[in-house]
């Protein structure tokens, strides 16, 4: 339970980097489109998940080194199926969209 525990904590870096990734290229693309800097609101606003996803890493750190390893596998697994499940639904309908149109 400990390995896993260890692994599910260090995977929760996924939302993290996609949710980055996502900023970074909404930033790219408004900036490409409208040939000047894009809204930094809205990049903040996305980048703000970020804070939920960094309490949550050292929320599970704490739980591991208290060796609370069953815990956080259960609060890191959730998170990460959420996320799995989310992107799923995103790229689904992006394409469910674009296929209807």
């Amino acid at each position: 339970m400990k390995i896993v525990s260890i692994f599910l904590t260090a995977s929760l870096i996924l939302p993290i980097g996609y949710q980055v990734f996502s900023a970074y290229e909404y930033q790219v693309m408004q900036s490409k489109l409208m040939f000047s800097h894009a809204d930094n609101f809205v990049t903040w606003q996305m980048l703000s998940y970020t804070l939920i996803d960094v309490f949550f890493i050292v929320v599970a750190i704490v739980l591991n080194l208290k060796g609370k390893y069953r815990e956080n596998s259960i609060m890191s697994g959730t998170l990460l199926v959420a996320f799995v499940l989310s992107t799923i639904i995103h790229f689904t309908s992006i394409f469910l969209f674009n296929w209807l149109k």
